[in-house]
């Protein structure tokens, strides 16, 4: 009895359904990657300052048509320049306050299943009570923007971005404790 040779194609190590296209330069050829590929997309396309600081609603709208054809799960990936949230400067948080409440609405009107932020942790600061710092400007910041998105049935990742070790993010989601913040 000979044996059957095995399948040559490597068997996918993540489901199709946890892949997802980044679209946000080609959004043409991004979007008919996803499509092609049956996958997911994350749409970065108005996470930058300048998108957002002019009128982009017509693009929205476009993009959320668009969006309807792509067979995977949708996200939106918020603002992450000059967004520290935590910042001691009032004004600072402020424009971090209304890019992500911006960014809340972008991520209903696509459709999109989560909004993702950077955590904005910069681990080459070195003061002893940075850690803190950051911490208990993210309690006092998160609590909001967790309870609009949860209003519109939006989960919110956080992201690393420089952070060279979990701890801080770890620190802050058991403390926050709220089940939509991945």
């Amino acid at each position: 009895m000979s044996k059957k040779p095995s399948d040559p194609r490597p068997r996918p190590r993540i489901a199709r359904s946890r892949l997802m296209v980044a679209v946000c330069r080609d959004i043409d050829h991004e979007l008919r990657c996803a499509r092609e590929f049956g996958l997911g997309a994350e749409v970065q396309t108005f996470s930058l300052p300048h998108i957002l600081a002019g009128d982009f609603s017509r693009d929205l709208a476009r993009m959320a048509k668009r969006l309807e054809a792509v067979p995977g799960p949708i996200g939106c990936h918020g603002p992450f320049i000059d967004t520290t949230h935590f910042s001691q400067e009032l004004e600072v948080r402020a424009v971090a306050r209304m890019r992500y409440l911006q960014a809340i609405d972008i991520a209903e009107a696509v459709g999109a299943r989560y909004v993702l932020f950077h955590s904005q942790y910069n681990p080459l600061i070195k003061i002893r009570a940075y850690a803190d710092i950051y911490h208990e400007g993210s309690m006092a910041f998160w609590p909001e923007i967790l309870a609009e998105a949860k209003r519109r049935r939006l989960d919110v990742y956080l992201e690393n971005m420089f952070d060279d070790t979990p701890a801080p993010l770890c620190r802050l989601a058991r403390a926050l404790d709220a089940p939509n913040l991945k």
